[in-house]
């Protein structure tokens, strides 16, 4: 079991997170701080994230930049998707 002591630190968060994030957690009636300090037990416990984290490899990098410049981008409809779906 972790030490029980609280300890004082500042993290900066993404104000719209935190915000979303605290409207949830006020309907599960635990504070932000309770809610961190769960997350990091749980991080301590599994020695690891408690989700799947996956560094994208290069193609999947180059592909993110690309949208994120406007590059190599293709209008897709739904009915294109539904067809290349019939294909396979």
């Amino acid at each position: 079991m972790l030490d029980s002591k609280k300890v004082r630190t500042n993290v900066y968060l993404n104000r719209q997170a935190k915000q979303a994030a605290q409207e949830v957690l006020d309907k599960y009636g635990v504070n932000l701080s309770d809610a961190i300090n769960l997350f990091l037990s749980i991080i301590a416990e599994k020695k690891a994230l408690p989700f799947e984290f996956h560094i994208p490899n290069q193609t999947t990098q180059k592909a993110i930049q690309d949208v994120l410049n406007g590059e190599n981008i293709e209008e897709v409809t739904i009915e294109d998707i539904l067809r290349e779906g019939k294909k396979t």
